[in-house]
């Protein structure tokens, strides 16, 4: 089992550790709910060093990581960041990822921790020799999300050194400085909040985590774990690699159309999902919110009328909304916006209605469910 830079930082402060795509990771430090809520509220500081990170540089590997990506990156600027999808040749999902742009021959991506030897042989198998390097082991990762954010790295003194020294906005990136320790700072996250992922040199970790902690003290800033990262992520619909995301689901049926070029640019999957997007799909991703007690799990039964018409991929209770909430892969075109539906859970049939997706906005200040 392989430990992060941060390990004896978590077991200090008291984190339950656990096992988590081959490494020991926190699930949770104060609990669950209250660490949500931390991040919903004020902040949180999550180590995410444990995601897979590669670096491609070379005069044609722009050309060829395209040719393996959903969205198209052959423009992407420098200190931008682009989500897209790795897929097989039948489209089905390897892994969703997120690519920044340095320079026009030098790119990195940041991908999920379960796909990263998955993904070591995809691009040994895809890309030229020599165009690509694993830095996972070499990076940390550390993510402070929530609405202190800002005012907590101003607090730090982080200092931007590209781009026009200011914090970059969202989808955007740029090269940092704290207290003489170099970083990159990505305003990216995965909680549904404002935040910011940054990324550093992994003997550096522990210096930097420190820091963020003092730094945010004032403003509630607490560490968090892998448990309210993953109810955060439920509550934003934001999909998991396993769950809405897999090589048996398309990103078409997972509702990732708007990041999936359907023109005639050639890259691996690209002719199954244009010929599924012009058939049609036999199956849809729905956001189902449960009108009684229970909380749905994946594998549950999503019903209509007591007939099957799909699975649940993601549910959980909602710290937000105070209720049970669940993503679900269900038979395209089998339910409509607002229609009432049932999940078995145990056995018990638990009334439930499709709402629109996200469950919560941050932008919009409401909570849809």
């Amino acid at each position: 089992m392989k430990q992060t830079p941060l390990y004896d930082r978590h077991v200090a402060l008291g984190a339950r550790m656990v096992p988590f795509a081959g490494w020991e990771m926190p699930v949770q430090y104060s609990g669950v709910l209250a660490e949500h809520r931390a991040v919903r509220e004020r902040a949180g500081l999550f180590d995410v060093s444990h995601m897979a990170n590669f670096a491609f540089a070379g005069r044609d590997t722009r050309g060829a990581l395209n040719g393996l990506l959903t969205n198209d990156i052959s423009d992407i600027a420098p200190g931008e960041t682009r989500y897209g999808l790795v897929c097989n040749e039948a489209g089905g999902i390897l892994d969703d990822v997120m690519v920044s742009g340095h320079a026009a021959d030098y790119l990195t991506m940041v991908a999920n921790a379960s796909n990263h030897d998955k993904l070591v042989a995809h691009f040994a198998g895809h890309l030229p020799e020599g165009s690509w390097q694993d830095d996972t082991d070499t990076l940390a990762l550390l993510a402070l999300q929530g609405p202190a954010s800002t005012a907590i790295l101003h607090d730090l003194h982080l200092t931007p050194t590209t781009g026009d020294g200011a914090l970059p906005p969202r989808g955007r990136h740029c090269k940092a400085v704290v207290n003489d320790l170099a970083l990159h700072l990505h305003h990216t996250g995965y909680s549904g909040e404002l935040g910011f992922e940054l990324a550093c040199a992994a003997p550096h970790a522990p210096e930097l985590w420190d820091l963020l902690l003092e730094a945010g003290r004032p403003h509630g800033l607490i560490p968090t774990g892998l448990g309210c990262r993953d109810t955060l992520r439920l509550e934003a619909a934001l999909p998991l690699h396993g769950h809405e995301l897999s090589e048996t689901i398309t990103p078409l049926e997972a509702g990732l159309d708007r990041f999936v070029d359907l023109s005639g640019r050639d890259y691996l999957g690209a002719d199954a999902l244009r010929h599924q997007h012009e058939q049609g799909v036999a199956r849809e991703r729905i956001g189902l919110v449960l009108t009684e007690r229970g909380v749905p799990r994946e594998g549950h039964t999503v019903l209509k009328e007591g007939e099957a018409i799909g699975q649940v991929t993601s549910g959980n209770h909602a710290p937000t909304l105070a209720v049970g909430i669940a993503l679900a892969l269900v038979r395209a075109g089998s339910t409509e916006m607002d229609e009432e539906l049932a999940v078995l859970i145990r056995g018990r049939t638990v009334a439930a209605r499709r709402c629109k997706l996200p469950f919560y906005r941050r932008e919009a200040g409401r909570k849809r469910g």
